[in-house]
């Protein structure tokens, strides 16, 4: 519980996150480094859990985790809110939503991201709001949102994706649990086999995108 702001260096047992809230705390996270160091297949930096929120201001995000490793580097789990107080750099990880109710606020900044995901099929709720996802041109980093529970909603969004001759298919947005969608940019540069700016099934409402395919 609390208000508490995290600086310096930090690298700690990444099983629940080198940083992580809980209850009704409130964390402003502004540091130079923060790590998660591997445990039980799990190398989170940040975990924000519980009624808690966690600001992302600033520092850099890594897994220590062994070489090849594909782990999530920032859980949100039930009830809890993540909220961008500046452009973030991810540098190609992902971001993984469990859990109920769960809320990322970008407040209007830049996230680069791999993809923002789920491994919770019951789960409810999630909301992604006021938040502009950034892929790289590297092809290490989709920039993408892909979410198989119910009820979420997207709003306020807009994607930048850049990937080219990969084989395959190119989702920007893949929903198959239902919800909607609102007021959403999306721009794809590159080629693939197949492109899709949505794609979504289950009682998915859609408003107010913009496709554009460079």
């Amino acid at each position: 519980d609390g208000e508490h702001t995290v600086t310096g260096n930090i690298q700690a047992n990444g099983a629940f996150g080198a940083i992580h809230g809980t209850g009704t705390a409130k964390i402003t996270v502004d540091a130079t480094t923060v790590y998660g160091t591997y445990v039980s297949n799990y190398a989170m930096a940040v975990c924000a859990s519980g009624r808690s929120e966690i600001t992302i201001k600033g520092g850099e995000f890594a897994n220590q985790a062994p070489a090849g490793s594909t782990l999530s580097l920032i859980y949100a789990q039930d009830n809890a809110k993540i909220v961008l107080g500046e452009d973030i750099d991810f540098k190609g990880k992902t971001f993984n939503i469990t859990g109920q109710n769960v809320t990322i606020n970008g407040a209007g900044h830049t996230l680069s991201v791999n993809q923002i995901q789920n491994n919770d099929t019951n789960a409810t709720g999630a909301v992604i709001e006021n938040i502009k996802l950034q892929g790289t041109d590297t092809g290490s980093t989709w920039g993408r949102i892909i979410l198989s529970y119910k009820d979420i909603t997207i709003r306020n969004v807009e994607i930048s994706q850049f990937k080219t001759a990969i084989n395959g298919h190119l989702n920007a947005i893949e929903l198959h649990g239902g919800g909607k969608v609102e007021n959403v940019k999306i721009n794809i540069t590159g080629q693939t086999d197949q492109i899709c700016g949505i794609y979504a099934y289950n009682n998915t409402k859609i408003s107010d995108v913009s496709f554009n395919l460079n």
